[in-house]
């Protein structure tokens, strides 16, 4: 069990080490457009930024409702999204679209937004952050 916890808090670590630095990936808007940005993880703010063209624009782990991965075929090939639905006041009200270069990128940015959003989360969602969370640290643990 400490060997689990040791391998889950050093794959958080180089996970933060990347992204507090930021990553260039491409967001994708409602209608498909695409658009280069780097993100972030500002560990004061407990958020996920987005660099865009009018400054950057925060995403609060505590309004993560759920962090998805999907694959799909483009004319270029494979490509790996990271849909994440955010949510206030128990309603959705924006899903943000992420495409990854690769499907290893995208599952641990999908484990550790899950794990943070988990972790964040007010008591009354504290039984499914349990199962969410558990879920998280084992794709974590295999990854």
């Amino acid at each position: 069990l400490e060997f689990r916890r040791v391998q889950v808090q050093r794959k958080v670590e180089v996970f933060l080490q990347h992204y507090t630095a930021g990553q260039n990936l491409v967001k994708i808007n409602a209608k498909g457009r695409r658009y280069p940005r780097k993100v972030y993880c500002d560990t004061t703010k407990r958020a996920l930024v987005i660099q865009g063209a009018n400054g950057p624009k925060f995403f609060p782990f505590v309004h993560m409702r759920e962090v998805d991965m999907e694959t799909r075929q483009t004319v270029k090939g494979i490509e790996t999204l990271v849909v994440i639905a955010l949510e206030k006041n128990k309603k959705v009200y924006r899903e943000l679209q992420l495409a990854f270069p690769d499907q290893h990128k995208a599952n641990t940015f999908v484990s550790c937004m899950t794990l943070f959003s988990m972790a964040l989360r007010p008591h009354e969602h504290k039984h499914h952050a349990k199962e969410g969370g558990a879920a998280a640290v084992k794709a974590l643990e295999n990854g």
